[in-house]
């Protein structure tokens, strides 16, 4: 028997990472779950995106050149987008979960993840969103 949950899916997902290759890897990872996936390579890019698009669900890299991830997301919240973020890092800052969660980070995921967590994660930060589409 599926469950609803297992059936959410995101309707904008928008990755947020400077690297070319993670930005792939996670948009395919995430596909399964999304119905339309936004990239940006940099945080000034998806800065811009989060005030064009309705996005339901960022995955952001944390260390990221300009703007990193906590940037980012206080620059959202500075701008009063509620968007769920979902973090992934290639290091282990533990300090930076504190801030993390202060700011309304919804989870914090090291790389290397695993695919299926990520997906949980980031439909876990969906149903946040107070209109959530479901595949019936």
């Amino acid at each position: 028997m599926t469950s609803l949950h297992s059936l959410a899916r995101i309707n904008r997902l928008l990755i947020v990472d400077d690297e070319p290759d993670i930005l792939t890897l996670v948009a395919h990872d995430l596909e399964p779950i999304a119905d339309h996936i936004h990239a940006a390579k940099n945080g000034q890019e998806a800065l811009y995106l989060l005030e064009a698009l309705p996005i339901d669900v960022v995955v952001c890299d944390l260390q990221m050149s300009p703007i990193g991830g906590i940037e980012l997301l206080t620059r959202a919240r500075a701008l009063r987008i509620e968007t769920p973020f979902v973090f992934l890092t290639g290091f282990g800052h533990k300090e930076s979960l504190a801030q993390l969660l202060n700011l309304g980070a919804a989870k914090f995921l090291e790389k290397p993840y695993d695919p299926e967590t990520l997906r949980c994660y980031v439909r876990e930060a969906g149903d946040t969103q107070p209109a959530r589409k479901l595949l019936l």
